[in-house]
């Protein structure tokens, strides 16, 4: 019911905005239009994606169910101690390329016994964490071959090119931990970092051939984060798995090579679990004025995700089986409560009732109306004023609003801009708080815990600008010999993400509204909340 609510809204959103030739008053002439506005077909192209999610998730929950009957039926439903189940993948499938991995990404059948020693095997590598199994995959190439010199994120490979999926219990992957951490000493640095900060950058010039290994984002300790931040599994149990994951990405390299996990933006909240995990070191990076950046990426699938968000804000529960790329900063959502996306959405459509169902005969006299709720003030901009009664109507909220401004908390909203630029007059009151939200929050761990870590903050201008300072500092630190710094420096000359769905080809398109004094007003409050610096927010 609550889904298709949300859907529900979003298809009056397109009708609205998209199909107003319906109406008699509208020019015929102008429907071929509508058949080049590519923004629309986008728009229905992402609600089809996710009516099809929809029926793909209920094939994948028929056929789990009946594949559970079947083991009930034959006596195989729980895995014997010592042993795991290894499954074919016959199809995959995902919302979006940059989703937390989970279960039903694959379409799995059959599934026979194999002995847990299969997983010692450099192929395989841990997919996700789910409460009572952990999935391993398994790859064409060993583990350290997916390195973040070749794959700035590694969940993208490990999706794509996973060629079987292995089931193991909880307790058979603690052993399976321990003993990858009794055959290896290597050393670890946990790198946590920002949204946006040429975190990649670094990591590509941390990742040395034989000396180094950097993985970009492994998908297990974000699982880990997201089910630490939505309370989905307890601290302690959260704790055993991290240190397992740990030794899992440990295992394979050599005695002396270098692992480094080079993280996503909140999986810091998980550096405080690390602090029984042996040879682990901490370190993070920041950026300064990332904001405007940071607000690119929140707007990278920006329709899809507006439905996801306001999923989310009406059952977290349920969008939790859609994806939970969203909850990553859940905590900070719901206590800040940047923007109720609910109320939003609902005044979308009350704004679009009124504008489909003004009479044509009172538009000349009745031409604007005013929307002053939570402090905003809705107006038309027209000149269509005949008779002294409707210029006194049209003009008396202008006058109090000149009046009153300063306690408004947001630029005046034009009603050509609400029918016209509909979605960006809303997202604008969203897309700024959730960017600073994921921008502040790694700060705001990294205040916290700063004890922890091994090194003072590696600042984004600083490895952009003084390049080999910063290295040479972090070399020392990490013991990467010093005479990998001019390959390393070579890094700088392309895009570290160069290819993905993050590169700066696929984000320039983009256009963002400028910072406004209301929005300053709101990040001082958050810097307040969230205990981090006040030139966190800055911007050029």
């Amino acid at each position: 019911m609550i889904f298709s609510i949300v859907f529900l809204e979003e298809w009056m959103k397109l009708t609205a905005k998209h199909f107003r030739f319906l109406r008699s008053d509208v020019d015929w002439t102008s429907i071929p239009a509508i058949f080049v506005n590519m923004r629309f077909f986008e728009k229905v192209l992402v609600v089809a994606r996710v009516q099809f999610y929809v029926i793909y998730l209920i094939f994948q929950w028929i056929l789990q169910t009946l594949l559970k009957l079947f083991r009930e039926c034959n006596g195989t439903a729980k895995i014997p101690n010592g042993k795991i189940r290894v499954y074919s993948i016959i199809w995959r499938y995902k919302l979006d390329p940059e989703e937390i991995a989970k279960r039903e990404d694959f379409v799995l059948i059959s599934g026979y016994f194999d002995s847990i020693e299969l997983l010692e095997n450099s192929h395989w590598i841990i997919y996700t964490i789910e409460k009572d199994y952990v999935l391993f995959v398994l790859l064409p190439e060993p583990i350290f071959s997916y390195n973040i010199s070749k794959y700035p994120f590694m969940f993208v490979p490990m999706y794509e090119k996973a060629l079987a999926v292995a089931e193991v219990k909880h307790t058979d992957f603690f052993y399976l931990g321990q003993r990858f951490a009794n055959d290896s000493k290597v050393e670890t640095v946990f790198y946590t970092n920002t949204a946006r900060c040429g975190s990649t950058l670094l990591g590509k010039m941390l990742n040395r051939p034989g000396i180094s290994v950097c993985y970009g984002e492994p998908p297990s300790l974000t699982v880990l984060s997201i089910a630490l931040g939505e309370n989905l599994m307890n601290e302690a149990e959260i704790k055993d798995l991290l240190r397992a994951s740990v030794h899992c990405m440990q295992a394979h390299l050599p005695t002396g090579v270098l692992c480094i996990l080079k993280t996503q933006s909140f999986d810091a909240r998980l550096v405080p679990l690390c602090e029984n995990i042996p040879n682990l070191k901490h370190i993070f990076m920041f950026r300064k004025k990332a904001l405007l950046s940071v607000e690119k990426v929140v707007r990278r699938e920006q329709f899809l995700y507006s439905i996801m968000l306001k999923l989310y804000n009406y059952c977290p529960y349920l969008s939790w089986y859609f994806g939970t790329l969203i909850a990553g900063e859940g905590k900070w959502v719901r206590s800040l409560r940047p923007q109720n996306m609910r109320l939003v959405g609902l005044s979308y459509i009350v704004l679009k009732f009124i504008y489909w169902n003004r009479p044509v005969t009172t538009a000349h006299v009745f031409p604007s109306y005013s929307l002053r709720t939570f402090g905003l003030i809705y107006f038309q901009d027209t000149t269509l004023i005949h008779k002294a009664l409707a210029a006194i109507i049209l003009a008396s909220p202008m006058s109090q609003y000149e009046k009153n401004k300063k306690m408004y908390c947001h630029p005046i909203i034009w009603y050509n801009d609400v029918v016209n630029h509909t979605e960006n007059v809303l997202t604008s009151l969203f897309n700024e708080a959730l960017a600073a939200i994921i921008l502040a929050s790694p700060m705001s761990q990294y205040e916290k815990n700063k004890k922890m870590y091994c090194h003072p903050i590696i600042w984004y201008n600083d490895v952009v600008n003084h390049t080999e300072n910063v290295l040479t500092s972090l070399f020392n630190e990490l013991h990467i010999p010093v005479s990998c710094l001019e390959d390393a420096m070579k890094c700088k000359n392309s895009d570290s993400q160069e290819g993905s769905f993050l590169s700066r080809q696929n984000l320039e398109h983009i256009k963002l509204a400028p910072i406004t004094s209301n929005d300053r007003i709101m990040f001082r409050e958050y810097t307040r909340k969230m205990e981090v610096p006040d030139e966190i927010f800055e911007t050029d």
